[in-house]
């Protein structure tokens, strides 16, 4: 049996019959099938394939057939490089993996549903990595991006196997797949654990990582700069924060200040521009007024 470390997964032996969430990778074996069969799930970008069809149905009857005619595969995808489409499908996006940070909330939600093994509409199943199951990255299983193969091809199939899921997420990969199971609960991320990893795709540095982070800015920077006539979509990833910052519009402190200075100066008019200024920094460094903005601002 192979060890693993991570609670997803369990161990198995090699000569045991394939069963729904076995994880396999795509071995020279297994991608010379898919080139006579399916050439375009040779492309490097699937990381592996996992078993969708039931357990039940592939152990083989009398040590050599089993009763599926077909084993169905879906595809493994790094998750990273998958980030992009599901983001786009919770977030406002402006184009170029830049969205508006208004709409953060709700990749911080989607990303806790896919952890978590809850996110039903987008058909996703997170794997964690765990060298021993043959998961090097955080990926996910793509459910509706399968492919099936005869059962003439077992063999091979358990050749190119490298880890299996445990029982409870089995039972939730079968619910998922919609294979006649029940809702299952399994382990939720500690709350801690949890933030840390949506963090980790969420709130890294994209310039110091890969083009498939995502880029935050706020509505109001966006709207600015379009009316200024500045086409966000058209702005080189590596450029849109330096160019776009030029736009900004004024924070809500700054605004503030502006109102406050601006009234002095009426009620005080020999008031001189040295004097302005000196009470304006000391405003604006002022931690009292910074707390009672913050507490503003929460209610």
């Amino acid at each position: 049996m192979l060890p693993t470390s991570h609670w997803t997964y369990q161990q198995f032996e090699h000569s045991s019959d394939l069963e729904q969430g076995d994880i396999l990778e795509p071995t020279e074996e297994l991608n010379e099938l898919f080139k006579e069969i399916h050439p375009y799930f040779c492309d490097s970008k699937f990381l592996g394939f996992m078993i969708l069809t039931q357990s039940c149905d592939l152990v083989r009857r009398k040590g050599s057939h089993c009763k599926a005619q077909y084993i169905s595969l879906a595809v493994i995808r790094s998750l990273e490089e998958a980030l992009p489409v599901l983001l786009n499908s919770a977030c406002r996006s402006v184009g170029n993996g830049i969205y508006e940070k208004e709409t953060k909330e709700e990749a911080k939600k989607l990303l806790s549903r896919v952890f978590n093994q809850n996110e039903q509409a987008l058909g996703v199943f997170y794997l964690h990595p765990d060298e021993q199951a043959g998961i090097a990255v955080p990926s996910i299983s793509l459910l509706r991006v399968s492919v099936a193969f005869r059962s003439t091809h077992y063999k091979i199939l358990m050749n190119a196997r490298r880890g299996r899921l445990s029982k409870e997420f089995v039972s939730k990969l079968g619910w998922l797949t919609g294979n006649l199971f029940s809702r299952v609960g399994t382990p939720d991320w500690d709350k801690k654990k949890l933030d840390k990893l949506i963090n980790l795709f969420l709130e890294s540095n994209p310039y110091e990582t890969s083009d498939n982070l995502p880029i935050w800015l706020s509505k109001s920077l966006i709207t600015e700069a379009e009316k200024n006539g500045v086409n966000v979509k058209g702005i080189e990833r590596n450029k849109v924060i330096s160019t776009l910052e030029q736009y900004a519009p004024p924070t809500p402190k700054e605004e503030i200040l502006k109102i406050v200075i601006d009234i002095i100066g009426e009620v005080v008019p020999n008031i001189d521009e040295p004097q302005l200024n000196k009470i304006n920094n000391r405003l604006n460094n002022s931690g009292l007024l910074k707390s009672a903005l913050k507490r503003a601002s929460s209610q």
